[in-house]
């Protein structure tokens, strides 16, 4: 005689944990400043992970089975804003996971189950932390929610993706907390005192402008040199970025490092061949600059950085429009130089600056463009090309005609040098436009549009 199940409780343990799955956190291995480019998206998906926490957490009220399934599950995940409002919730989840017991049946404490912790300044109800900074005791309360939250993190051994956004000013940090104080003979210091064991991914954007003066000490260079003893380390995310004594305090190497994004960073370009250098064979590049004033180097330079992964890089997004190089009247920029040694290299986005060597000129403030064909500098295993334009920041019209020679040349090319080439976009700040060239790559077979870039939004 066949049983019936007449409730949840009723199901088998294997079917219950597999309902209880689809109630999991969504994750975010994006930096804010990323992730908030898409408003509705990024709201959209803190609104889902908040139901989706209550729903868990009334499983868990249900009966002592059904805790003993969803505990783990409603545990694995702590995802936060550093705002008035998200310090209770942080409390709450602080004061759980490091005074509860163990769990009745498995004897691990809760905060073993901890995969996932993620911060945010804002979030999808409309709170922040801009809006809280006018209120009293704002400071205070900005000191506690991070303390809380390193400790959060220095508690969970267990943890596989770190995504933290963060204030370091002399009053203010998260990082103080995480990193060890000095560097032990032997080796880089260890992280968090558990040395991140089973870290795979790690976000973080650091903000200091505006709240005080940074902590020296809490150098980028710092804390990659921490990172580098962390052991299955494989995605690294870093925003917001700035380092004084770069090169003195970077030490140690990445053992399986095969993904790094520097986004809306300020660094020099030797301190960036020094990241690249402490990695082997990186599969996925991303470096874009938020701002430099007159760089010593050029585009050039970071030729042999890239090279190094030559053999294995897949990927790579390399923005420079607003690195402004240094460049003598009557001397000619020098471009980053031919992608073609890149073997397998099948997705490329750049600016005009690097792959073609544009570049502000010392003293009179023009521009110089270097010809180049195109199809002489791209690898030839590549399947979309995305050219970043620097735009005109000052003009007021929606639409600006492209000079689009070097992109026709390209489509011409297509065919036998490039037989790989999908997708050919153009991206800007201005709405371009280019009547002939949709058609030119179409009849070569080849997907060709303008994409205006997303701005850039503070906080939901």
């Amino acid at each position: 005689m066949s049983t019936v199940v007449t409730a949840l409780d009723d199901l088998p343990d294997e079917l219950l944990l597999h309902v209880v799955q689809y109630l999991r956190c969504i994750h975010s291995l994006e930096p804010q400043s990323t992730a908030f480019k898409k408003k509705a998206k990024e709201k959209a998906r803190q609104c889902e992970n908040r139901v989706r926490q209550l729903a868990l957490h009334s499983v868990c009220l249900a009966n002592r089975h059904l805790r003993r399934i969803a505990t783990p599950t409603l545990y694995a995940s702590f995802v936060g804003s550093a705002t008035r409002h998200g310090l209770k919730p942080l409390q709450l989840f602080h004061r759980t996971i490091t005074r509860a017991p163990p769990t009745a049946n498995s004897g691990t404490p809760l905060a073993h189950h901890l995969e996932y912790v993620e911060n945010r300044l804002s979030d999808y109800l409309g709170n922040s932390l801009y809006d809280d900074t006018t209120e009293h005791g704002a400071v205070d309360m900005v000191v506690q929610y991070f303390y809380l939250l390193a400790d959060i993190v220095g508690h969970a051994s267990n943890i596989q993706r770190l995504s933290v956004v963060s204030l370091e000013t002399i009053d203010v940090t998260f990082w103080d907390h995480i990193l060890p104080n000095g560097f032990p003979s032997g080796g880089p210091p260890l992280v968090a005192s558990h040395g991140f064991p089973k870290l795979q991914s790690l976000c973080f954007q650091i903000h200091t402008q505006g709240h005080g003066s940074s902590r020296i000490t809490n150098s980028f260079g710092r804390i990659l040199s921490a990172m580098t003893s962390v052991p299955v380390l494989g995605d690294l995310r870093a925003s917001g970025v700035m380092s004084r004594d770069f090169a003195q305090s970077l030490t140690g190497q990445f053992k399986k490092l095969t993904r790094i994004e520097i986004t809306e960073c300020v660094l020099e370009l030797d301190e960036v061949i020094s990241i690249w250098a402490a990695c082997d064979e990186l599969r996925h590049i991303v470096c874009e600059w938020a701002f430099l004033n007159y760089a010593s180097n050029q585009p050039s330079d970071l030729y042999e950085g890239l090279l190094r992964h030559c053999k294995t890089l897949e990927y790579l997004h390399l923005d420079m429009r607003e690195v402004r190089v240094l460049v003598w009247p009557g001397e000619q920029p020098k471009k980053l130089g031919s992608l073609q040694p890149f073997e397998v290299l099948t997705s490329l986005t750049i600016c005009e600056r690097a792959l073609v060597g544009t570049a502000h000129v010392y003293f009179d403030d023009q521009t110089q463009f270097q010809d180049a064909r195109l199809s002489e500098l791209l690898p030839a295993k590549l399947e979309k090309f995305v050219l970043l334009m620097q735009g005109e920041v000052e003009h007021e019209a929606d639409e600006i005609l492209l000079d689009a020679e070097p992109l026709l040349t390209l489509s011409k090319d297509c065919p036998h040098l490039l037989p790989d080439l999908k997708v050919v976009l153009v991206q800007s700040r201005d709405q371009l436009i280019q009547p002939t060239l949709t058609k030119a790559f179409q009849d070569r077979s080849v997907q060709f549009g303008f994409v205006k870039e997303a701005q850039h939004e503070s906080h939901l």
